[in-house]
């Protein structure tokens, strides 16, 4: 089965361009997955035997929906990719469906909690990090009023940013 993961490991490296840490993620699942199955023929595999998976996952782990709705994305893009490829005759995961989506109100600052937020980096009194505290300001900042996620910000550059026309080009990370 690791031949199989192999495979499409490389597959999202060169052709989906996947970030490390979303091929590391993949690969664990897909690990976890194989270790609980005790396969030894990848068309072996059923419906019922991946739902089995996910409800002990589900049980063990104390998944949330959202937590399972991942876990159903990396095996449903694992086995069409195999069925895609010739390696497997039917894709056993097709009919899985994900859990429904409970709809969550984002939180927000309130305008206490945002001052304090944004002044948390004036506060530092370790001597070595007041040199970062403008710097350390500006990421503050930038998280606070932009929505960016960490690596889109790590990956942000000057060319990137447009002061004129008040904008941000967010790069694929």
């Amino acid at each position: 089965m690791e031949k199989y993961i192999d495979y499409f490991l490389n597959y999202l490296q060169t052709e989906k361009d996947a970030a490390k840490s979303t091929i590391h993620r993949y690969s664990a699942d897909l690990e976890r997955l194989f270790e609980y199955l005790q396969v030894t023929d990848i068309n072996e595999i059923t419906q019922n035997n991946l739902r089995d998976y996910l409800n002990h996952i589900r049980q063990k782990y104390n998944y949330t929906p959202s937590s399972i709705t991942n876990k159903i994305n990396i095996i449903h893009h694992f086995f069409r990719f195999l069925h895609d490829s010739g390696y497997i005759n039917l894709n056993p995961s097709i009919l899985i469906k994900v859990p429904r989506k409970k709809l969550k109100i984002p939180k927000v600052f309130n305008d206490i909690e945002l001052e304090k937020f944004l002044t948390a980096t004036e506060h530092n009194t370790y001597t070595k990090f007041k040199k970062y505290a403008l710097r350390d300001k500006l990421i503050f900042t930038m998280f606070a009023y932009t929505g960016l996620r960490r690596t889109e910000l790590i990956n942000l550059n000057w060319n990137d940013i447009n002061l004129g026309n008040r904008y941000l080009i967010v790069k694929k990370s």
